[in-house]
């Protein structure tokens, strides 16, 4: 990722935030709903381990933290790619980056 640019990886992070998370909740739960991508990303923690998820929802309004140790660029491809799969759920999430996390407000 050391040589990847900020734009390739962000454009990377839709393309596969259209494509594959969409195919593997709808075989899973059967539609795309915000509940079933937040399935999905407690899942992609618990079982891929690809950063420790945490989340507060309040009055249905969610905050959902991902934490990792591997840079700023993969906090970029993963901003992208979890957003795109929220956009597929009807949601645009507000999102916030740092070298280490991840925060999507909903």
């Amino acid at each position: 990722m050391g040589t990847v640019s900020e734009d390739s990886l962000a454009n990377a992070g839709v393309a596969a935030g259209k494509s594959a998370p969409v195919a593997l909740i709808a075989s899973k739960w059967g539609k795309i709903t915000v509940n079933t991508v937040i399935e999905y990303i407690h899942d992609l923690s618990a079982y891929a381990n690809l950063f420790e998820y945490y989340e507060k929802n309040e009055n249905e309004h969610w905050t959902i933290t991902l934490m990792h140790e591997l840079g700023p660029k993969w906090s970029t491809f993963l901003a992208n790619y979890i957003g795109e799969t929220f956009v597929s759920a009807g949601v645009q999430p507000k999102t916030k980056t740092s070298d280490r996390a991840v925060i999507f407000n909903l």
